[in-house]
């Protein structure tokens, strides 16, 4: 017995098979029995009746677990509701021994019992948390070579786990700006920035004494070469404050800089530092922390300290450290972290210009590995003494042995981890990452930790082969060639029984499904799912984004693809002309990417309504593209930015824009598709929404020319208290309910403080929500939602239905159960 995937049940020979090296006895039908399963097994796995396991499982993680994405942390749950098109994360190569870039295929949401662990060198810290199922599989060392144990395993063997100690650079790191990243980490640590309609100032504070003259200096240097202005010195009185029962009285001098464009500017590059960092090579984070110590730091007995109060800060810092290889201890007392440096001092010292100090060669290192992980029990000496006491090993002690050159040449160490709390019950959340089946997960205080998705879970999920997981002794009790029923119909436990056991598959056929007055539609992102999931039964497709199908077929920014003659960085020429090496017009390339893809959505439930959302990527998304960086703004809040329809119409957007109206007329007008209905987000006024219209006609798509219909997404509050007006527009709205929760609420989902207050539930967005539809309903507009509300509660779900709401778009597991609900619902 064990954990069940999929609901199907699968019998046949059963064929038990312990190493790879064996994988080819098996025979296309029989029942796969092993310890656990690889990439390496895919090829057997695909052709078996059903997958038993002793290890694995739909493991997960607390949703507020973050990972570190090319566009900056993110936490699951973020994924999971804003979506994964577009974004990569972090994975480790088992090969190379290297972290790499590695795009989010996928993601999952669930209910489960959960533990929380604490990982540090000591095993000592317990507040260093991660929140993770007991089940879910680490990454870890045994006998020198990778492998994948569960947590709970991992525990009891007083295991020590795998921790990443690098981030590799995004992009092509042409936007080396060090004088920017040194004064950037001056002022986010010891200065400010005010800016209003009239005025701005940049400022930073420090005593003017001998000691603080060289970092006054450099600031005053790099702003002049920055911006062409120094900064004026104001003496500020004379006050006291009082520090460990001592009086303490002191003079500091501001020194300002008085100019709006300069601090709106430096506000903006202080918003888009931690872009900045991954975009570059480690010498950029070298000067961004020289800054930041230099600005409130300090050296003190072979460690750099730095104190942070604010999140955003401290992730930057994490990031900079990751990026010169050194993983930093970070406590937290109140509100404000303490962050310490022990690694690359010299280093990071010969960029410092007010902190200096002598360092002294390290008696204990700070990079360590497992010894009884890494060596044979067959050992002697000092090795058998430190296996028998599960003692640490340093890399400098492996290199002097010359013993796993490659482990020490890569891109990981090891910690220790411990239980800490009681088990829990709540939301859990994974993804699925492309290539190498394991990603980084970052503990509350920013420790990088790898960790693995059960691979036979995700192979039978994506194949629907019926598969037990987990099961413990599958491997002792079941024997080659012993016939067995795979039995995965019974809830959440599976169970293998004996014999080929007769059963019965009560087929409920779709059209005998509840016919509901409310459209039950499906949001579709990767074309490549999109007639496996046709065969649910759902009405149509409420959103299908085309971001999806920009950033993982197309890649490359629209304008790099129309201007690529006049691109100036190389390295990214070259990619393109690669990804269009059979296309002499680039931009048709991008035509015919994206087309292909919606067609292939449309296809699949054609004649079935396919609602599709036009690019909605915000400014910083977009730069992450290929050649993207040239033609981006960078924005203080890209969320309320340039993003949506004031992009379409816009002249430095719409030849892009009429990129995406080509596509759709193909699909709808050349390929006979007419079933795909565009919709447009971010549509701040109606006056706009005409500008888009027009925009789009310009380009052959006609509202109301062989049925085209257009719609608009519904989540701003412009959008509700205007509807009437935006109904004369638009044949249709689609209410998006995360951006139209986080701006009626004024609340930035993004931000750890205030995520607790996001919910769509909320009385505020209930009657925003009531207003649109019923407002709707008076201009004889459809009006549905695409968002993840409906998704994940079922009781908003009732709510919508009881408005009279005419559709709703949810994730393809919530389609049936929703389908019955609001059938229920409906009933009355």
């Amino acid at each position: 017995m064990g954990r069940s995937v999929g609901a199907s049940i699968g019998q046949g020979e059963a064929r038990v098979i312990l190493e790879a090296s064996k994988i080819d006895q098996f025979k296309p039908g029989e029942v796969l029995v092993t310890n656990r399963t690889d990439p390496d097994w895919e090829p057997i796995m695909k052709k078996a009746s059903a997958i038993v396991t002793n290890q694995g499982g739909r493991t997960c993680f607390d949703g507020k677990t973050k990972i570190l994405t090319n566009q900056g942390f993110m936490t699951l749950r973020q994924v999971y509701e804003q979506g994964y098109e577009g974004l990569s994360t972090l994975s480790l190569n088992t090969k190379t021994h290297k972290i790499e870039w590695k795009p989010i295929l996928d993601t999952m949401k669930r209910q489960s019992e959960m533990i929380d662990i604490s990982v540090s060198q000591t095993g000592r810290i317990t507040d260093n948390t991660l929140r993770l199922t007991p089940d879910h599989k680490m990454v870890n060392l045994r006998g020198g070579k990778y492998t994948k144990t569960e947590i709970q395993d991992l525990l009891k063997q007083q295991e020590m786990l795998t921790v990443a100690q690098t981030i590799p650079s995004l992009g092509n790191n042409k936007h080396q700006e060090a004088d920017l990243a040194y004064f950037l980490g001056g002022i986010i640590t010891d200065g400010s920035i005010y800016t209003s309609s009239t005025r701005g100032e940049v400022q930073f504070i420090q005593k003017d004494v001998p000691e603080k003259q060289a970092f006054i200096s450099k600031m005053n240097d790099l702003a002049n070469s920055l911006y062409g202005k120094s900064f004026t010195t104001h003496i500020k009185p004379v006050s006291s404050s009082y520090i460990r029962g001592q009086k303490v009285t002191g003079q500091a001098t501001a020194y300002r800089l008085h100019s709006k464009a300069i601090a709106y500017d430096v506000k903006e590059r202080e918003n888009n530092i931690t872009q900045l960092l991954l975009e570059n090579e480690a010498e950029l984070s070298y000067h961004f922390l020289g800054g930041v110590i230099d600005g409130d730091g300090c050296y003190h007995k072979n460690r750099l300290h730095i104190y942070i109060s604010e999140e955003n800060l401290l992730q930057a810092v994490i990031i900079a450290c990751l990026k010169i290889n050194t993983v930093p201890q970070v406590t937290k007392n109140r509100n404000i972290y303490h962050l310490q440096i022990v690694e690359k001092l010299e280093e990071i010292l010969r960029y410092t210009q007010r902190v200096k100090g002598e360092v002294t060669p390290r008696t204990i290192q700070t990079r360590f590995f497992a010894t009884r992980q890494l060596f044979e029990n067959q050992e002697t000496g000092q090795i058998k003494l430190r296996q028998d006491n599960n003692c640490l090993i340093s890399d400098k002690q492996l290199r002097e042995m010359g013993e796993f050159e490659e482990l020490i040449d890569g891109d990981t160490r090891m910690q220790r981890v411990i239980q800490v709390g009681e088990k829990s019950d709540g939301d859990v959340y994974n993804i699925t990452v492309a290539e190498h089946h394991n990603y980084v997960v970052f503990t509350a205080k920013y420790t990088p930790v790898v960790v693995c998705n059960c691979h036979a879970a995700i192979i039978a999920r994506e194949m629907g082969i019926p598969a037990i997981v987990g099961c413990g002794d599958a491997t002792d009790k079941i024997k080659t060639r012993q016939e067995i029923t795979v039995c995965c119909s019974e809830g959440e436990k599976g169970r293998v029984y004996d014999g080929l056991l007769p059963f019965e598959v009560e087929e409920t056929p779709l059209d005998n499904l509840p016919v509901t007055r409310t459209q039950i539609l499906m949001n579709v992102g990767n074309p490549e799912k999109a007639f496996s999931l046709a065969n649910i039964p759902a009405q149509g497709v409420g959103l299908a984004r085309l971001e999806f199908i920009i950033a993982n077929h197309i890649k490359a920014h629209p304008l790099a693809l129309m201007k690529f003659d006049e691109l100036e960085d190389e390295a990214v020429k070259e990619q393109i002309a690669e990804l269009t090496k059979r296309y002499d017009n680039k931009p048709q390339f991008f035509v015919d990417k994206l087309a292909h893809g919606v067609a292939t959505i449309a296809a699949s439930f054609y004649p079935k309504p396919v609602i599709v959302r036009m690019s909605d990527f915000k400014s910083n998304e977009y730069a992450n593209l290929l050649g993207g960086q040239g033609f981006e703004p960078k924005e203080d809040n890209p969320m309320i930015g340039w993003r949506g329809a004031s992009r379409y119409y816009d002249p430095m957007y719409r030849e892009a824009f009429a990129l995406e109206c080509q596509a759709m007329k193909t699909v709808r007008d050349d390929m006979g598709l007419v079933n795909v209905i565009p919709m447009i987000p971010f549509c701040r006024t109606p006056e706009e929404g005409k500008k888009v219209i027009a925009e789009m006609a310009k380009n052959g798509l006609k509202q109301g020319v062989n049925g085209l219909q257009i719609y608009v997404m519904c989540e701003l509050p412009s959008n509700v208290i205007l509807a009437d007006q935006f109904a004369d527009v638009f044949d249709g709205f689609s209410i998006g309910s995360n951006d139209l929760t986080q701006l009626t609420l004024g609340l930035d989902r993004d931000s750890a403080l205030v995520a607790q207050l996001f919910d769509e539930r909320n009385e505020g967005v209930k009657r925003m929500v009531k207003l649109a539809i019923e407002t709707a309903k008076k201009k004889g507009r459809k009006i549905g939602i695409c968002g993840q509300a409906p998704s994940d509660y079922p009781e908003f779900a009732k709510f919508l239905v009881e408005l009279g709401i005419d559709s709703m778009s949810l994730n393809p597991d919530s389609v049936l159960k929703t389908l019955l609900m609001v059938a229920e619902v409906e009933k009355g």
